[in-house]
């Protein structure tokens, strides 16, 4: 089976429109086919919700919720001394008014015990087929202090494409940490901080229906705490190391406070899915509000999982748990445009031959 991975990572400041809308592949941004900006409390209708252990999903305006306050987090310091003050979460960053409506999943609150693996999932009602990107923008908040966060500080946010829609998607604790089990599509997995594993932040799963629904995982992109900025992490094509990971999720304020993790920040994040000569190939992109990254692609000659339910989720994997407002996801702007292939490139024609005495009538 040909394999090769790849992942993207892109932000916006203002539109979707922003990031470049030809594909490695030469695929172009076509048609918008679905579309969800979470303005009313009714847009969960458009979705099936799932999940497992102590979960919150729920509509909300976040106007006043904070970026910085809370236990451990108000008045911290970067490494470099700049101190990060209490401020309102901003507008998300394809919110074409100042509206602050969105989407928000909780995964065990310290208003309850908490429990390993909780899991939050919703898909979209609607199946997509055929070739076609995925945006949809992110704001994770994060317990704890710069870099690697606070207690209970790890938790994941998932995006997917090609679901069925009826399992349970997340990245599993006990045992492999690195197979979750009972899954199907693609799946992206991405802490709001650093932690201090040496996987495990960043990483792209596919289901496997010939191994019961274990996971494959396919690549880990994101480096930790303990990972030395020599590593050379994904596939090389985008980010090869760590430090230049880190320098794209920079530290400072108005950046970000856990420096080469999204946490306290927007991004948007973005997802190809697409089949060429009968393989699927998928490739993801964060934007981190001013650059572009490509990281990796992965490209699959089973393609069995071509089609599908996009998925949006957030996990925790261990038991322990934070107050509510201090580790949330908020999903917003969530977005489906069909990927144009590239025209076919057209056969020459050969010269024709002067020197030959039939070339006129040939």
């Amino acid at each position: 089976m040909k394999k090769t991975v790849f992942l993207t990572i892109c932000c916006f400041c203002l539109t979707f429109f922003v990031y470049a809308q030809t594909n490695p592949y030469g695929y172009t941004e076509g048609a918008q086919i679905f579309s969800e900006t979470f303005d009313t409390a009714a847009s969960l209708s458009n979705f099936t919700q799932s999940g497992t252990g102590n979960y919150t999903i729920e509509w909300l305006d976040y106007t006043g919720k904070k970026v910085y306050g809370g236990s451990g987090n108000t008045g911290c310091e970067d490494l470099s001394g700049t101190t990060f003050t209490d401020s309102d979460i901003g507008v998300a960053p394809n919110t074409g008014d100042a509206s602050k409506n969105a989407i928000r999943m909780i995964v065990n609150p310290s208003t309850i015990t908490p429990a390993i693996q909780s899991v939050a999932n919703i898909y979209t009602n609607t199946a997509f087929s055929g070739d076609y990107r995925v945006y949809v923008d992110m704001f994770f908040r994060v317990n704890g202090p710069p870099d690697d966060g606070g207690t209970g500080s790890t938790e994941n946010g998932i995006v997917g494409v090609n679901h069925g829609g009826a399992k349970i998607i997340n990245q599993q604790q006990d045992g492999d940490s690195q197979n979750p089990t009972d899954t199907d599509g693609y799946f992206f997995i991405l802490n709001g901080e650093r932690g201090t594993g040496a996987t495990g932040d960043a990483c792209l799963f596919e289901g496997d229906p010939a191994a019961q629904d274990v996971a494959k995982y396919l690549v880990n992109v994101l480096p930790c705490g303990d990972v030395d900025p020599a590593t050379v992490i994904g596939s090389g094509l985008g980010i090869t190391d760590n430090n230049e990971w880190l320098n794209f999720m920079p530290y400072g304020v108005d950046k970000y406070r856990y420096r080469g993790a999204p946490g306290d920040s927007w991004i948007t994040f973005i997802m190809d899915s697409l089949t060429i000569e009968s393989e699927h190939i998928t490739i993801v992109y964060i934007n981190n509000g001013t650059e572009v990254k490509e990281i990796t692609r992965y490209s699959d000659a089973d393609a069995t999982y071509a089609s599908g339910k996009i998925l949006l989720g957030y996990e925790d994997r261990f038991t322990s748990s934070n107050a509510p407002e201090e580790s949330y996801l908020i999903f917003d702007n969530l977005k489906v445009c069909s990927l144009d292939a590239p025209p076919p490139t057209p056969t020459p024609i050969p010269p024709l031959n002067v020197d030959s005495p039939w070339s006129l009538y040939e």
